[in-house]
């Protein structure tokens, strides 16, 4: 009888956990047209492309996780700024369908609307800033 009360309670626990990492998760908006910052430890679901306009920071603290169907890809305007502040403890991670997989930073410049493309697949120390 007390396995079953551990077992019970193990679950319980479990379920506990489960519900809490599915309220960290948020719906990121695609299109940053002003300075955001993407919270310490938080889940963001990406649908499509985030977009970083012309003079825009955008900052991701340590241990932010992006969680995507496809490639999450960063499309940032020459005169935008990206700062990733992932650590060894905590890094910026990227998963596709539930597998760790990369970010790619394409980053518009000004001569002939040309890409640069960056990708990375877990970023930590020391701090990356993307910008042209």
């Amino acid at each position: 009888m007390k396995n079953i009360g551990r077992i019970l309670t193990i679950c319980m626990l479990i379920n506990f956990t489960i519900g809490l990492a599915q309220e960290n998760e948020i719906d990121i908006e695609n299109v940053f047209d002003k300075d955001s910052t993407l919270a310490k430890e938080t889940i963001y679901k990406v649908n499509g492309d985030i977009l970083v306009h012309d003079g825009v920071t955008l900052t991701i603290e340590e241990g932010v996780i992006f969680k995507s169907e496809k490639i999450v890809n960063f499309k940032i305007a020459s005169n935008a700024k990206v700062v990733i502040a992932g650590s060894y403890d905590l890094p910026v991670k990227a998963f596709r369908s539930g597998i760790p997989d990369k970010f790619v930073f394409q980053i518009l410049s000004d001569e002939n609307n040309k890409m640069v493309n960056y990708e990375y697949f877990k970023i930590e120390n020391p701090t990356i800033i993307v910008r042209q």
